[in-house]
């Protein structure tokens, strides 16, 4: 689901199978909605008539009611949490399931992580099962919270954005914050996400030099726990904020002979951009005539680029003639030709293995297409061709 629907994240959220759409306007939802429509048409996606709910102020999605700029908690699970017998908290089984629901109230609960820290102990291996004044006593102040939950309020576009973190042995926490401005005060700032995660329990070193492996070694000491946790949550953050630009994949050119005379491009120079192209044929054009002409090679690159067939430089003063612009698709497995314009007043003849154009690869962006109603100004606005660069002489 989540390749099906990639580059469509500002307007549509995925989790597993549901699927959120949502739009600042009635015209802009219109256009969103073919998209999507388009892309379940395309991978053979089912929509449920009888699940789906169009045209809605406000949603239910992933235990949260959203509308009108609000995020809150759905009132079931609130019940729920709120609701557990301490006979049920008594189990590990059951303790659990209780923290598994709470995890729908992180998003709610500042320091949630240091909160339930002694709670999630309990459910280790090694933690103390049995729960004690002061555990009860937490549980009573979770319930109490949950009770009193304030709404998350989703920021509007070019705030400013915060992000705070902390953490213990026990778990880290971080709240996402926005205001209007940078310098805005405290007092202005609002809460649109929290997240907490527990620390995971003690850790074990696989090591097998000097040890047997029926043999424990004993945990982390703190600072490598802490540093540990550091880079979990790390990794974390890195999941839901934009990455950073990734080293592309090694890429490689795969080439098709179609006849035993045809030859491989090849790039003269380390610094070449372009592939040079070589003529399979031998070609005489008439003036002011054109040809396509044949390679003999078909191709194979990765998804992502197209190749760009270009004249060759110095080929236009030298020879008089033309090489037409070609796109070659990643999935088009047909032989490569070049169109060759001959404008001179003689025959054009090129011998075969005459190299006439070359191939250059680049990289490509496939963005979904919506209707708008507006468009974001510039200082250019709808200066035409020309109008960046006008010297007007008398």
């Amino acid at each position: 689901m989540d390749n099906c629907f990639k580059g469509t994240e500002d307007f549509i959220a995925v989790y597993i199978d549901d699927i959120l759409v949502f739009s600042e306007s009635e015209q802009e939802h219109r256009s969103h909605l073919k998209v999507l429509l388009e892309i379940c048409k395309k991978n053979g996606l089912i929509l449920s008539p009888t699940k789906m709910k169009l045209r809605s102020p406000t949603i239910e999605f992933l235990g949260a009611t959203i509308g009108g700029s609000k995020i809150k908690l759905q009132a079931h699970i609130i019940t729920k949490i709120a609701d557990f017998s301490d006979s049920e908290l008594q189990t590990t089984k059951e303790l659990r399931s209780w923290l598994g629901l709470l995890n729908y109230a992180q998003s709610y609960i500042p320091n949630l992580g240091k909160i339930l820290g002694p709670l999630y102990s309990k459910t280790s291996p090694n933690g103390e099962k049995k729960m004690n004044s002061q555990d009860w006593a937490l549980v009573r102040k979770v319930k109490a919270i949950i009770k009193e939950l304030p709404n998350l309020t989703i920021p509007p576009a070019q705030c400013y954005m915060l992000i705070e973190t902390d953490g213990c042995m026990e778990g880290w926490g971080g709240i996402c914050k926005w205001k209007l401005q940078k310098h805005d005060s405290k007092a202005e700032e609002k809460i649109c996400a929290m997240t907490v995660c527990p620390a995971r329990g003690p850790f074990y070193l696989n090591k097998t030099l000097k040890l047997k492996k029926t043999e424990v070694i004993p945990p982390y000491h703190k600072e490598e726990r802490v540093i540990q946790e550091l880079l979990d949550y790390t990794s974390y953050l890195r999941s839901i904020m934009s990455k950073a630009p990734q080293q592309e994949e090694y890429q490689i050119l795969k080439v098709k002979c179609l006849t035993s005379t045809a030859k491989i491009p090849v790039r003269k120079t380390k610094g070449a951009t372009g592939y040079d192209l070589f003529l399979d044929e031998e070609v005489h054009i008439l003036p002011q005539q054109q040809y396509m002409a044949k390679t003999g090679i078909s191709l194979e690159f990765t998804d992502g680029y197209y190749a760009r067939i270009a004249p060759r430089s110095g080929t236009v003063l030298r020879l008089n003639y033309l090489i037409n612009v070609g796109v070659i698709d990643s999935n088009f497995r047909g032989e490569v030709c070049v169109v060759i314009y001959n404008f001179s007043t003689i025959t054009l003849s090129l011998a075969h293995g005459s190299s006439v154009a070359q191939l250059i690869f680049e990289k490509i962006m496939t963005p979904p297409v919506i209707e708008v109603t507006n468009l974001e100004s510039t200082e250019r606005g709808d200066g035409a061709f020309g109008s960046t660069n006008m010297i007007i002489t008398e």
